[in-house]
């Protein structure tokens, strides 16, 4: 999957033109779509044995996105339980899988990087971070783990987490939506110009809409404390106006498991370490490993460095899949003092890959 992703590119010609590039992808791609069949056909399996024994409370346990798909096959056989799998309903689901895998993975990671960058800059909302967490958990680090295990509902109480989050993904939504026009929808202007939409394919930018200053006051700025105040407030969110995981019933499925896994990472590791972009010292080392032939091409000396911003920011969103941030996110994380009792704080420069 990492592989799949490395290789995509929606408009760079280096990629796009790339001659080995069809045949990487195929490679790949054949390696996950046998890992993602032998899955289902495992399931299916499963899942025709468990309906010889059902219960009620099998009936009404959650179940993973495999379970659903294979049980609205069985139900559309009506009866008929085939041995296998059928050859197209298994290319389908081997395709709408592949995205579950990707979107519930890749887009995530960014997000997770751009809550601690934006941490970084803004320490005073850390600091409330970190009470919170010590609200709610516990001073003892090291408990924080066993204690969400035996009550999960504990993260519920982290309110300003959540809004931390949130915030995160206004600045930074991971993806944009694509649907299909028809003549059966139209569009109307802020000018009451109705457009039609037939035989167009519709891009919601996320980037585009959650920074615009019309639906969010102080657009640019990093308030979590927008998602904390009542509606009488002139930060409280306009309906509609957030939408990293869309709306509606084409809305994303795994919006829930995204927000829990981003707030399980937050409080477990919020308390224990800190988290700060290097791209000075990414730039160092960059330049320290380059030859002369580079420097020439370049046309700088050695004490010349590129800015590499957008806003005003060394880290952002770039085009490759998952909207991973620049460079990867080059950062310097230290383990903090009070989850290393007695020993002096660990540090060192990580490059995200």
């Amino acid at each position: 999957m990492d592989n799949i992703v490395k290789w995509h590119s929606f408009w760079d010609p280096l990629v796009l033109m790339h001659p080995l590039r069809p045949l990487v992808n195929w490679y790949n791609g054949r390696i996950a779509n046998n890992w993602i069949q032998n899955q289902l056909q495992h399931r299916y399996e499963t899942l025709k044995q468990d309906r010889q024994s059902v219960t009620v409370t099998n009936k009404r346990r959650a179940k993973s996105v495999l379970d659903l798909a294979i049980e609205g096959y069985i139900d559309s056989k009506k009866g008929a339980t085939p041995p296998s799998l059928d050859p197209d309903f298994m290319r389908t689901a081997t395709h709408q899988i592949r995205l579950f895998l990707f979107a519930g993975n890749d887009s995530t990671s960014s997000s997770i990087i751009f809550a601690f960058h934006l941490l970084s800059k803004n320490p005073h909302v850390l600091a409330q971070l970190r009470a919170e967490h010590d609200e709610v958990f516990g001073e003892d680090v090291s408990s924080t783990a066993r204690l969400i295990k035996d009550d999960p509902s504990l993260l519920n109480r982290c309110k300003l987490t959540l809004a931390v989050i949130k915030e995160t993904l206004r600045l930074y939504a991971p993806a944009a939506t694509m649907r299909t026009g028809n003549r059966d929808c139209f569009f109307t202007t802020r000018r009451g110009v109705s457009l039609p939409t037939n035989g167009c394919a519709i891009l919601m930018s996320h980037h585009a809409m959650h920074r615009n200053a019309r639906l969010w006051p102080r657009a640019e700025e990093f308030l979590p404390e927008r998602w904390l105040v009542g509606p009488e407030h002139e930060l409280f969110p306009q309906q509609g106006a957030w939408r990293p995981f869309e709306l509606g019933p084409r809305n994303c499925i795994g919006q829930t498991l995204a927000m829990t896994e981003m707030k399980l990472v937050l409080a477990m590791t919020a308390r224990s370490f800190e988290i700060k972009p290097a791209y000075e010292d990414f730039d160092e080392m960059k330049r320290m490993n380059e030859g002369w032939a580079e420097r020439l091409a370049r046309g700088v000396g050695f004490g010349d460095k590129k800015t590499g911003m957008y806003r005003g920011d060394r880290a952002y969103q770039t085009e490759k899949a998952g909207a991973h941030p620049s460079e990867g996110y080059p950062c310097r994380v230290s383990a903090l003092r009070r989850q290393c009792v007695g020993a002096e704080a660990i540090t060192g420069v990580f490059e995200r890959r």
